[in-house]
């Protein structure tokens, strides 16, 4: 599985991914500053399931019906003033060929 995380997902969390021997791409180390349209042809192209924090990419899937490979919405709450985030699952997982 290849994934490509979105420009809004900190690069912890890209970095603890890829060292659970997953392969991450990352938008930020490919194309900064694109549009969601533009982010989720990558991901298809790359065939890549697109990793994001942001609830955008459910208008392009769902309302649009834009092909993709599949969208991971996750959430991540900050723990009181620092700047450590705690996991949480997934929120939303889209997929087309399931």
């Amino acid at each position: 599985m290849r994934i490509l995380a979105d420009e809004n997902i900190d690069y912890p969390v890209v970095r603890k991914i890829r060292d659970s021997g997953l392969e991450v791409l990352s938008i930020m180390e490919l194309y900064q500053g694109e549009n969601d349209n533009f982010v989720l042809s990558v991901a298809r192209e790359l065939d890549c399931i697109l990793l994001t924090n942001d609830k955008d990419f459910s208008d392009l899937v769902i309302r649009q019906k834009l092909q993709h490979r599949g969208v991971i919405l996750l959430r991540l709450s900050s723990t009181g003033g620092n700047s450590s985030h705690c996991y949480k699952s997934p929120a939303f997982i889209w997929r087309t060929d399931c």
